[in-house]
């Protein structure tokens, strides 16, 4: 009874961490009368209209090595420069300026290989594995806080600074906490559905990561069901589950999903790498007070670019006008029938973007220099491309 007793009592906040997570998840489901869906109407975004050249579906995954820093080892993915189409505007390789791009859950630098290569002609890209995903080892600390400390001395160590940092869901998460707590490194942000806290029941909003921090679901449940299915299918239903059409995806990205998932099956640590890292968002979503999540967001002065998909599974769409509102210099942009990785679904909307999001503040600054003075931030309401 004793020993049934201490393991309860070391169990406890994480039985109440999971309990919670499923409230958000499952009592989150529940519709509000008369409300039948996100919707928005304003005008069209403004997207670059320089050439960013189409997607090359022949090319693979940029290779990588291990990057170490200090006491620090990251797998990294550097896209070279781009100078052989004519369809493209570049600059020399010298003068690329550096971006920075952060996976989310689950994912890896390969995530990026797209959307980088269409910015590789202007910008210096460093894609970078968390540890414990892709092939960056586990360093056995997974929260939030940490991850977010490895990212600015990646860039302190690592990168011509300030960066523009790009990050998707967990790694958006990250990338807008590295902001709030060092402007200095961050030249721009770009938010792709990013995983920041909903604790509003009455949200249609249905995490299904969430109930992974169930202690002895992931392990008895998940991963059991994974292993009676085939590589291709366990692809098939992760892109289901990120993607709004996951048919749309070309042959050699879907085999490089298949054999990312063969290549993480022999890592020992991949089962609890995922476990520990979903805790960890969910812990970061609790923080109460001045360093809460939405508190530090209010206090981002860095123009931010924030993208989001009107048929994201992961984190729901009604987050987006939200988190313009909250950043003092947001622009948001709703891509209609796309999910949760813009950057793999519609790169070439997203780099027009980004591109977009760019000529935008050099206007401001040229605006600004012309009037001898600062002419503030306008925070933009969500648009939707159409």
């Amino acid at each position: 009874m004793r020993q049934l007793s201490a393991v309860l009592r070391a169990r406890l906040p994480l039985l109440l961490l999971a309990v919670t997570a499923a409230l958000f998840a499952g009592l989150g489901r529940r519709k509000r009368r008369g409300d039948g869906g996100w919707h928005h109407h304003t005008a069209q975004p403004r997207l670059s209209e320089r050439p960013v050249g189409p997607v090359d579906h022949a090319q693979p995954i940029w290779p990588g090595r291990e990057v170490s820093f200090g006491d620090k080892t990251l797998y990294v993915r550097s896209t070279p420069p781009r100078t052989h189409s004519a369809q493209v505007d570049f600059v020399h390789p010298d003068d690329r300026e550096a971006a920075l791009f952060v996976h989310g859950l689950g994912g890896s630098a390969g995530n990026w290989t797209d959307l980088a290569t269409l910015l590789a002609p202007r910008f210096a890209v460093d894609a970078i594995d968390l540890p414990g995903f892709g092939r960056s080892k586990p360093t056995g600390k997974y929260s939030i806080r940490t991850q977010t400390d490895l990212v600015i001395a990646y860039i302190e160590n690592q990168m011509a600074k300030p960066v523009h940092l790009f990050g998707n869901s967990m790694g958006g998460l990250i990338s807008l906490l590295v902001a709030a707590r060092r402007p200095d490194l961050v030249r721009t942000l770009t938010l792709i559905s990013p995983a920041v806290p909903d604790l509003n029941l009455r949200r249609q909003y249905r995490n299904p990561a969430a109930l992974l921090a169930v202690p002895g679901l992931y392990r008895f449940v998940v991963l059991r069901k994974a292993a009676k299915m085939s590589p291709k299918h366990r692809a098939y239903g992760l892109l289901k589950l990120i993607m709004a059409q996951p048919r749309t995806l070309s042959e050699l990205r879907l085999q490089e999903t298949i054999e990312e998932i063969l290549e993480r099956d022999a890592m020992p640590w991949t089962g609890q790498s995922m476990l520990r890292a979903v805790r960890a968002i969910l812990a970061s979503h609790l923080v109460p007070g001045a360093n809460g999540v939405w508190r530090q967001m209010s206090r981002i002065a860095t123009p931010t670019l924030v993208i989001w998909g009107d048929r994201d599974r992961i984190v729901n769409v009604r987050m987006a006008p939200k988190v313009g509102r909250v950043m003092p210099d947001a622009r948001v942009l709703v891509l209609p029938n796309i999910a949760h990785v813009a950057q793999i679904e519609d790169p070439v909307t997203t780099a027009r973007a980004f591109l977009g999001f760019l000529e935008e503040l050099d206007e401001r600054e040229g605006l600004a220099n012309l009037a001898g003075t600062d002419v503030g931030t306008d925070t933009a309401k969500p648009v939707s491309v159409r």
